[in-house]
């Protein structure tokens, strides 16, 4: 899947200042260049934590809870805690505000009003677009395409990724929620294989809830992207 182009992407990546592109394939390219511009970004690590914490955006209460590994339990009272932050749903997100997407929330600290709901409200974003939702269900074999935001799983294991392209049926993603060192959040190139059957499908055992197609997501005409994205293919 890698080719020469995506090769030459990675974290050091410079990125600069691109308009929005106009056509839907061309936009892809600028997603799928960008997630391959984070692959590997740690937050133990000191040369990348900051591309890490400018895909996270602003938080409520100031910086983010990075210095300790994500973990979520239930106490006696019933009530459910949790230490360290998990990444999946926020950088996929950011990776929305790379690419342009408008939506307001996008620009404000996250959890402020008490609401913590990354992937709830990127689908929330999506279903409700008119005259047409952005959010598609795995009906007809159909399948995500490179650049689009994919849901798996339910409740505690539910999982935001971003699609970078196919190899055969073994989906490609690029994907935050991750660990690097010391257990620490970090983002990864994933390859899990698809399985469709009726208006179902999995991923790598997982039910696939839905997707997000970008290119049918509002918009602004100021973006970033790593040098060279021009040159990016999408394997389909």
């Amino acid at each position: 899947m890698r080719d020469i182009v995506l090769a030459m992407i990675d974290n050091t990546s410079q990125i600069i200042p691109v308009r929005r592109p106009a056509m839907a394939d061309n936009l892809r390219q600028l997603m799928v260049a960008n997630a391959m511009s984070i692959v590997d970004v740690c937050a133990a690590d000191p040369r990348t934590r900051p591309i890490l914490e400018e895909l996270l955006g602003m938080v409520n209460g100031g910086h983010w809870d990075l210095d300790r590994p994500f973990r979520c339990w239930q106490d006696d009272d019933g009530k459910w805690r949790t230490e360290g932050v998990s990444t999946c749903g926020l950088v996929a997100e950011g990776l929305w505000r790379r690419c342009g997407v408008e939506a307001d929330w996008l620009h404000t600290p996250y959890g402020a009003g008490g609401r913590f709901d990354s992937i709830t409200r990127a689908m929330d974003l999506a279903q409700r677009l008119r005259p047409r939702s952005a959010w598609h269900l795995p009906r007809d074999g159909q399948r995500p395409e490179p650049g689009d935001y994919l849901v798996i799983g339910a409740h505690l294991s539910t999982h935001a990724l971003t699609c970078v392209g196919w190899e055969e049926d073994t989906l490609v993603s690029v994907d935050g929620g991750q660990t690097g060192a010391r257990g620490l959040q970090a983002v990864h190139l994933c390859r899990r294989p698809w399985r469709s059957t009726g208006g179902h499908a999995t991923l790598d055992n997982r039910q696939v809830i839905g997707w997000v197609a970008l290119e049918m997501l509002p918009g602004v005409e100021d973006c970033v992207g790593p040098t060279g994205y021009e040159g990016a293919r999408v394997h389909r």
